[in-house]
């Protein structure tokens, strides 16, 4: 029997908690350090806020080719005024269902 790993990295663009500054990238280039330095591939599934950031972007450019990318679908403030809607969450990412998700 074989066995499967896949590593999955999630990558938002915003934090949502007040007095919270958390540098988002940090995580990501520490994940790409990581698979690097364990010859490991992974996936990174991109928020649209993040896709907006010209940093993350450029991280996901060098590491192409032992990472795949893909889309993390979850609606967030930035997304829905892009396509001209009201934003109804209580954060520009908001974590309850009412809101944050496609139910």
């Amino acid at each position: 029997m074989k066995n499967i790993v896949n590593i999955i990295n999630f990558i938002r663009g915003i934090e949502p908690r007040e007095g919270r500054n958390i540098n988002l990238i940090e995580p990501v280039q520490e994940q790409i350090r990581l698979l690097r330095e364990n010859n490991l591939q992974g996936t990174f599934l991109i928020q649209y806020d993040a896709m907006l950031q010209k940093d993350y972007i450029q991280l996901m450019k060098k590491c192409k080719n032992f990472c795949e990318i893909g889309i993390w679908l979850e609606i967030v403030q930035p997304l829905v005024e892009k396509v001209g809607e009201v934003w109804h969450g209580r954060y520009p990412w908001d974590w309850h269902n009412d809101v944050g998700f496609l139910v």
